[in-house]
């Protein structure tokens, strides 16, 4: 997976995105990353896992629910922002915005932790289960 052409050209992507839009429910959590004009094509990671660690420089980092509060106001305070890095080690995926904020997402050993997907000429999705 971690030498997979396809995903690295999606995080490359999301790296030129700004963070414009997330939903919590009950299953899941969606991030969106859209383009600065009309046409460019939005990425959305949806995330399964049911935790996920969030740091800011010279803070430690406290793993959370994914539906909590501290998630939501984490988010709230990059809307708008862009992705400084994202990269995927060992089925784990660690996003850093510019406003500080890291968002990691462990793998889980039975169920899809996480997924990027793009609409562009219909659904493409790069999954990983597991490193």
């Amino acid at each position: 997976m971690l030498g997979d052409r396809r995903l690295r050209e999606q995080l490359e992507i999301i790296k030129t995105r700004r963070f414009s839009q997330f939903c919590m429910s009950v299953g899941n959590m969606r991030l969106a990353f859209w383009g600065d004009h009309l046409g460019a094509i939005g990425r959305e990671i949806l995330i399964e896992h049911p935790t996920l660690e969030l740091s800011r420089p010279g803070q430690p980092a406290s793993t959370y629910e994914r539906g909590n509060d501290v998630v939501a106001a984490s988010l709230l305070s990059v809307l708008d922002h862009a992705v400084v890095s994202i990269d995927v080690t060992g089925g784990c995926l660690t996003i850093v915005f510019d406003g500080g904020l890291q968002v990691v997402v462990e793998p889980d050993q039975r169920y899809e932790s996480w997924q990027i997907s793009s609409e562009a000429f219909g659904r493409w999705r790069v999954r990983t289960v597991n490193s």
